[in-house]
This record gives structure tokens, C-alpha cells and sequence, in this order.
């Protein structure tokens, strides 16, 4: 109930009294599972990383090469944010929020994904090998709807979402010259 509320009326448009009615549950209820927004906040991020995640676990696993993942990890997170704009929301409160360290270990686990896609290029040699994946840790690339086109790939794509490198992907680029294929 509260994520087709959130979907419907944005963050701001919900209220725990939409909540408890739409969900038929007293506010008493309602306040035994979750003691505040704050806290539902968190529910539905945690909801959202985890879907995160998994779409970026997906999309690595049906790539061989590391650049290939990171590439395909990226096209996700621009149809995770299209497909779901209430978690995307979410998840941009969430870290626009500057939550401690232990309440973002779910938004960590989906860049761990991240993460692991540059390391498996950095060993087949598709991501320069001196890349520090450190650098993708959401303290430096909140997500503000760019951070998929911050990922760089090292060879042209066909079709309508491939552009040129910016400036702040040539870190990531195994040669000059390289394109996207993750932003419209």
C-alpha cells in the first residue's frame, strides 16, 4: 500500500492516515510496524536497493566481459529509474539525506555489483587495470539520475543511446575515444 501511495501521490502527497486507511489497518496498527515516515522511508528504500541489486545482478550475469557488465549494469539502472520512479525517488532522499554508514549497506550491496563488474574488467583487460572501484562508492556518485552515464565503456555502440565520452567517465575508459551506451 504505502509503495502504490508513494507512486501515486509522491513522497511529499503521503501521509500515515492515507497509509492506514489504504492499507485498512488502524494508525495504531500502522505505527506497530513502522514508528515514523523515517522509518517507512527506510523500508521502502531497503525495498528498492534490493530490486536494484538484483536488476544489476541480472544485467552483469548476461555479459562475459567486464566492460560488457558494467555497460549492461548501467542500461538497468537507466530502466530501474524509468520503471520504478517512486524507489528512485526514494533511494535519491535516501542518500540526499546522508544516512550513517550501517543504514546504506543495502544501497552498498547493489554498487558492490558495480564493483565487481570493474574488477572482472580490470582482469580481462576491458577497464584499465590502475581503475580504483572505490571511486563508485555513492558518497562520490549520489544518484541523481547521471551516475549510469558516468560509467564509461571503451568501444562505440549502435543505435540511438550511444554519445561520446564525458569528461567525468575518462577515468574509466581502456582507450580514448570511447562511447556510451547507457543514457538516452
Amino acid at each position: 500500500a504505502a509503495e502504490r501511495l508513494y507512486s501515486s501521490s509522491g513522497w511529499d502527497g503521503l501521509t500515515m492516515d492515507q497509509l492506514a486507511r489504504e492499507a485498512r489497518l488502524s494508525r495504531a496498527l500502522l505505527y506497530v510496524y513502522f514508528k515514523d515516515r523515517a522509518e517507512l522511508h527506510l523500508a521502502i528504500v531497503a525495498r528498492a536497493f534490493e530490486l536494484l541489486q538484483q536488476r544489476f545482478r541480472e544485467a552483469s550475469g548476461r555479459a562475459t566481459l567486464g566492460l560488457d557488465k558494467v555497460q549492461a549494469i548501467g542500461r538497468a539502472y537507466v530502466a530501474f529509474a524509468h520503471e520504478f520512479p517512486h524507489y528512485f525517488d526514494a533511494c535519491a532522499r535516501f542518500q540526499a539525506a546522508q544516512h550513517d554508514a550501517d543504514s546504506s549497506a543495502t544501497g552498498d550491496a547493489a554498487i558492490a555489483e558495480v564493483v565487481a563488474a570493474l574488477e572482472t574488467g580490470r582482469a580481462d583487460g576491458s577497464v584499465r587495470p590502475d581503475l580504483e572501484p572505490a571511486v563508485l562508492h555513492p558518497r562520490h556518485y549520489p544518484i541523481d539520475g547521471h551516475q549510469g552515464c558516468r560509467i564509461a565503456t571503451s568501444r562505440r555502440h549502435s543505435g540511438p543511446v550511444g554519445g561520446p565520452l564525458p569528461a567525468t567517465a575518462a577515468p574509466f575508459a581502456t582507450r580514448p575515444q570511447g562511447h556510451l551506451g547507457l543514457c538516452p
